[in-house]
């Protein structure tokens, strides 16, 4: 079996790894990760939910580039869906 450098990892640190995601893996081995844009969106929306507090929807809505109707939404999500919106 061949082995190459991933994400410049030694051999030792590949095992580690493997092993911390082992519970997560499919059948062929393979772990699958939601894209880094999601996990950006996630905490965006956590941030506009922290904040709703204390601004207005426009305010929030000229900090975070959105729309009122954009802000609206992600304050009106139902936060125990979050994980299955990953992936």
């Amino acid at each position: 079996r061949h082995h190459t450098t991933t994400l410049g990892l030694s051999a030792e640190e590949l095992a580690r790894l493997r092993d911390a995601l082992a519970l997560h893996m499919d059948a062929a081995g393979r772990v699958s990760l939601p894209k880094a844009d999601k996990l950006f969106s996630r905490m965006r929306d956590e941030e506009i939910r922290r904040r709703r507090g204390s601004r207005s929807l426009s305010q929030l809505a000229a900090e975070f580039g959105l729309t009122s109707r954009q802000i609206q939404n992600i304050c009106r999500e139902d936060m125990s869906d979050m994980q299955g919106a990953l992936f």
